[in-house]
């Protein structure tokens, strides 16, 4: 069996549990980067205000499970904070 066809019969290229899994992980995916693209647009925010107002007293403020995530934006509000006073 020539090895693409074989490929192919092995892992059809429009499966319907393909179909069904794309749903659920956009989902279970976008649940992971909110918290991501939130310090992404506190940082935005505060790098295009203008040099008057750094906005520095911003905050990402994250509530959620204390995993990586959290402890990144404790540590960049802290951050901010100390770069406030």
């Amino acid at each position: 069996m020539h090895t693409a066809r074989a490929h192919t019969a092995v892992f059809p290229r429009n499966t319907l549990a393909r179909r069904l899994a794309t749903p659920p992980a956009r989902l279970v995916a976008g649940r992971v980067l909110r918290p991501l693209r939130r310090m992404t647009d506190t940082a935005r925010r505060i790098a295009e205000a203008p040099a008057a107002d750094r906005n520095l007293h911003e905050s990402i403020a994250l509530n959620g499970p204390e995993d990586e995530l959290e402890w990144l934006a404790d540590t960049f509000d802290l951050m901010l904070e100390r770069l406030d006073h």
